[in-house]
């Protein structure tokens, strides 16, 4: 799965609106948002595997954080789509503390980055809620406000068990 995500088809010339939308993975009869949402589905599910930090249990993620770093790279090397604010805030939430811990500097320059110079190069079709969210988490990064996602830190106990 890491070496796939992401990965950008292009539209070749020629090919109808189907036979794209099918190269790029939407299902028979799926809409735009369902797609939308399936794609944060599995982005979120890889994203929380990422950011997994096994080493307590004397064991290395083999989809660690290091892939996240790939991931994210990629995605603001490629051309932006209508979905790319999507996936990155979805990306930023569950990642964006793990990489902060990990990378520090360098991933204070990618949220610079990705606020300055990646938003305005959004398609203008894009959806405004997530571009919004990505600016407000590069503003409260800049301002020390990174809290750990949901669901981090799990209990030391199954609570069904005390």
């Amino acid at each position: 799965m890491s070496d796939v995500m992401p990965f950008q088809v292009h539209r070749l010339k020629g090919q109808t609106e189907e036979e794209y939308r099918m190269a790029i993975g939407y299902l028979e009869g799926e809409t735009t948002d369902q797609y939308y949402e399936r794609m944060v589905g599995y982005l979120s599910l890889y994203s929380a595997i990422m950011q997994t930090d096994l080493r307590a249990f004397g064991i290395q993620n083999p989809i660690g954080i290091e892939k996240a770093w790939t991931w994210i790279a990629k995605t603001v090397n490629s051309k932006t789509r209508r979905i790319t604010a999507t996936l990155l805030i979805t990306f930023l939430e569950i990642c964006g503390y793990e990489m902060h811990r990990t990378y520090r500097l360098q991933f204070s320059k990618l949220v610079k980055l990705i606020c300055n110079q990646l938003i305005p190069t959004f398609p203008r079709d894009s959806p405004p809620g997530p571009t919004t969210r990505i600016v407000v988490f590069g503003e409260e990064y800049a301002r020390g406000q990174l809290d750990p996602p949901k669901g981090k830190q799990l209990p030391q106990r199954d609570l069904e068990y005390t």
